[in-house]
């Protein structure tokens, strides 16, 4: 089942945050902002935008605030759905 980030009732009323549930096990774990038909990618592990045909300036930037305030809670999110694939995997085997 997908998350959906709770959202000011404002912003609710064009934007989504979402943590899909059928996301491929290669890919960065993120979230997708939506808008109508729109979409974006955004890293949880290096907090930047992912899809470079896209213009993150597009999304508003309370959208960002948001997820930088609930960062911790989508992660533990995202880990809980793809445990083979956790937001930190990328700094542990690096060794930080």
């Amino acid at each position: 089942m997908p998350y959906d980030m709770q959202l000011p009732r404002m912003l609710r009323k064009l934007w989504k945050v979402k943590i899909q549930d059928r996301e491929a096990l290669y890919e960065e774990p993120h979230v997708t902002i939506w808008r109508k038909d729109q979409k974006w990618r955004y890293s949880l592990r290096h907090g930047r935008f992912l899809d470079p045909q896209r213009d993150p300036s597009e999304v508003q930037n309370e959208i960002v605030d948001l997820i930088k305030e609930q960062i911790e809670e989508l992660c533990r999110q995202w880990n809980e759905r793809f445990p083979q694939n956790p937001v930190a995997a990328e700094e542990d085997e690096n060794g930080a």
